[in-house]
This record gives structure tokens, C-alpha cells and sequence, in this order.
């Protein structure tokens, strides 16, 4: 479909109708699962790298504002030419290794 202003009208109908296909098949699942059981396996410490790592604990205010802190655009910003990041917690240049 072109991108065009003569077919935007056009557009709008197929996104709607993609729209309306896709209420139907989410207005048909049946899932009964609780909140507390999706976020059970991020409250418990894990490994990572060899470490033990603490748990996030999502409704605690200090995990709160961590994952609010994190979630910012501007928290780590990549400068492809330098290969360094810029924390809004810190001030500083952080370098980042490529990886392919």
C-alpha cells in the first residue's frame, strides 16, 4: 500500500479492520493467571555470571524507582562513534564493549 495523502483514508480502513480482528481474538482468551504469579520467578535471588544477584522486589519503593530510573530514555544513551554511554545517575562516561 502507498504511503501517500490519497491513500490515507484507504490505510485508515485496513488498520482498523486489523484492529477489530485483533479485539476479537485477545477478547477470546481465557486466562486466569494473577499478576503475582508472573513476576513469583523475578522476586527470587538467581546467578548471574558466577554471582549471586539479589532479587527485584517490584513493589517495593526502591526497586520502584530503579526500574523507573531504568526505564528513562535518556538512562543509557550509546554513542556508536565512542563506544561510550552517559548514565543520568552518575554523570559519566561508562565505555561499552561491541558485541555481535
Amino acid at each position: 500500500m502507498r504511503r501517500g495523502v490519497a491513500d490515507m483514508h484507504r490505510r485508515a480502513e485496513v488498520s482498523q479492520k486489523a484492529n477489530e480482528r485483533y479485539w476479537d481474538a485477545l477478547s477470546t482468551v481465557d486466562d486466569s493467571t494473577r499478576f503475582r504469579e508472573f513476576t513469583r520467578t523475578l522476586e527470587q535471588p538467581c546467578q548471574y555470571q558466577g554471582r549471586r544477584v539479589r532479587a527485584l522486589h517490584l513493589f517495593q519503593a526502591d526497586d520502584h524507582q530503579l526500574l523507573q530510573t531504568v526505564n528513562r530514555g535518556e538512562f543509557l544513551i550509546r554513542d556508536s562513534e565512542t563506544g561510550t554511554s552517559s548514565s543520568s545517575c552518575t554523570g559519566q562516561s561508562i565505555p561499552i564493549p561491541l558485541s555481535r
